[in-house]
């Protein structure tokens, strides 16, 4: 589906993006699942990012706490680490088992790598704080993430009609961020009703 300024794709990454020129886009930033099965996909994240990003930009993807390690280590098989980045968590305060363990944790990783050399765009701050509470769609999709951090996000990484790539867009809050702030968006998601989700956003997006 396509829209002014932006596409959205309905496949797996894999597959989907094979036509994304090298070298081409100036920010990947996406948020992919967390669970143990997810792991193969940040191997094939990391090589999709190194090939089509224009050197010294960046991958910018949130993750969980619990294979943060391994994560890092298959990225930067592909990407220059630089930094690692905080969105504060809220909710309840109730302790979260995981494995056995109780953590209560309280915020969700950034992970920051970049295609060669590191160049900067504007200065990022690296605890991500927004107030915005935008998950109307959690009912519908309940990993939606609010808008606020992805902006903040997008224009420490990007510059406007730049093009931003999540490849894995979900309900496409990256794209409605990306939009918001005057770059070019290209999603994809293997999830037919996410994208569907997404599509709707983005054109009401464009409409306000």
């Amino acid at each position: 589906v396509r829209g002014t300024g932006w596409a959205v794709r309905h496949g797996d990454f894999r597959l989907a993006l094979n036509d994304v020129a090298d070298e081409s886009v100036d920010l990947v930033l996406t948020d992919p699942p967390y669970g143990d099965d997810a792991l193969p996909l940040w191997s094939d994240l990391a090589e999709l990012s190194a090939r089509v990003l224009k050197p010294g930009r960046d991958l910018v993807a949130l993750t969980g706490q619990r294979r943060l390690g391994e994560v890092i280590g298959t990225l930067t098989e592909h990407l220059s680490w630089l930094w690692l980045g905080m969105i504060p968590r809220s909710g309840a305060a109730s302790p979260v088992s995981v494995r056995g363990l109780r953590i209560d944790s309280r915020f969700i990783p950034v992970v920051v790598l970049s295609a060669g050399r590191y160049e900067p765009r504007a200065y990022f701050l690296d605890v991500v704080k927004s107030e915005t509470k935008d998950k109307g769609l959690k009912a519908e999709h309940p990993w939606q993430q609010p808008v606020g951090p992805f902006l903040k996000l997008a224009e420490a990484f990007s510059k406007p009609n730049e093009l931003v790539l999540d490849p894995l867009c979900g309900t496409g809050t990256t794209g409605v961020a990306a939009l918001q702030l005057g770059r070019r968006f290209l999603g994809a998601d293997k999830d037919r009703a996410a994208v569907s989700l997404a599509t709707d956003r983005l054109s009401r997006d464009l409409r306000r």
